[in-house]
């Protein structure tokens, strides 16, 4: 019964913005680049190592290495995207993300203490708007959304802040 509540659950789960692909992609293609120009130190170093053999690079080969690592960047942007999500629970925050790791993060809304709204340069390029929720006690935030298009990013802080405050009102005692 607890996995079909669950399934239940990810249906009412919004996605970021479409344009979040490209934010992802973004992020990702440095990331493979380096981890190409690794792989090809790593072959070379073990090929003239051990196996005396010398391996040609080549503008082929340095052609063939972008077109994949652009191609690995925009699959795994792609997978990102489809598994980000967030919702609007009752009482807490939710957000599922992650493709081969993946990662559930719940905030109740009587713990949020600052909601702020970051546009880097990429963002702001695209449109889009990342969302901190900060909690008390911690340095970093929280919890975050990257991808938010700057309307929903507005509207989602100030639907957490007013979540925030009433439930904060309704737990006070008063002596």
């Amino acid at each position: 019964m607890p996995c079909r509540k669950r399934i239940i659950l990810t249906k009412k789960m919004k996605q970021l913005d479409k344009k979040a692909i490209w934010l992802f992609f973004c992020y990702f293609v440095p990331f493979f680049f380096l981890m190409s120009f690794g792989l090809y130190l790593l072959i070379k170093g073990v090929g003239d190592l051990f196996l005396r053999l010398e391996i040609r690079f080549g503008f082929l080969g340095f052609g063939m290495t972008v077109l994949a690592v652009f191609f690995l960047s925009f699959v795994w942007a792609l997978l990102s995207y489809r598994f980000y999500k967030y919702e609007m629970a009752g009482t807490e925050f939710r957000k599922e993300s992650g493709v081969l790791l993946k990662m559930y993060t719940s905030v109740p809304y009587h713990k949020i203490q600052n909601v702020n709204i970051h546009r880097g340069i990429f963002s702001r390029i695209f449109g889009l708007s990342t969302l901190y929720i900060q909690t008390a006690g911690t340095g970093a935030a929280e919890s975050m959304l990257p991808g938010l298009s700057q309307k929903d990013a507005e509207i989602l802080r100030e639907d957490i802040i007013h979540r925030a405050k009433n439930t904060k009102n309704q737990t006070r005692v008063d002596f």
